[in-house]
């Protein structure tokens, strides 16, 4: 399911959207384990620009999102829920995303994420071999975003 950001004036009827999730101000709401597939969702806080999301002027949205992995595995464990992440990585192929998941996503290779709450020293990793993200429910729009200024 594609979501609806036309609410911000930036929306498929003005010019493609980019959207991304920022793992800082998502939290993870649970994790399960269904044979080969491990199941990780969120409640996300989305960031959607002309530009790049999270950089550039846009909008903030938040958005129940699950992300699935093929050949799943997990280390660490979550004893508080739902987990305030203050930290992640996406890394694909070796290509690291620092605290962003890019939205569409679904992608093959060797996959790695690895997330850090708020409440925990350690972080949790995921593994798999195959990753794809699905969009749950209808985006609520939050704050418009004026960019980031980078020093």
């Amino acid at each position: 399911m594609m979501a609806d950001y036309t609410q911000s004036g930036i929306g498929p009827h003005k010019a493609p959207v980019n959207s991304a999730i920022e793992i800082h101000d998502s939290s993870l709401t649970s994790i399960a384990k269904r044979s080969d597939l491990l199941e990780l969702r969120f409640h996300a806080y989305i960031h959607t620009s002309l530009g790049t999301p999270g950089v550039d002027a846009g909008t903030g949205w938040t958005q129940d999102v699950m992300l699935v992995f093929d050949g799943g595995t997990l280390e660490g464990s979550i004893t508080e829920w739902p987990a305030v992440l203050y930290d992640g990585t996406l890394e694909i192929d070796g290509e690291a995303s620092k605290n962003i998941i890019p939205i569409p996503l679904d992608r093959k290779g060797n996959i790695q994420l690895t997330l850090k709450p708020s409440f925990m020293d350690d972080p949790i990793v995921v593994r798999g071999n195959h990753v794809h993200l699905e969009l749950q429910g209808a985006p609520i729009y939050v704050e418009k975003f004026s960019g980031s200024t980078m020093d």
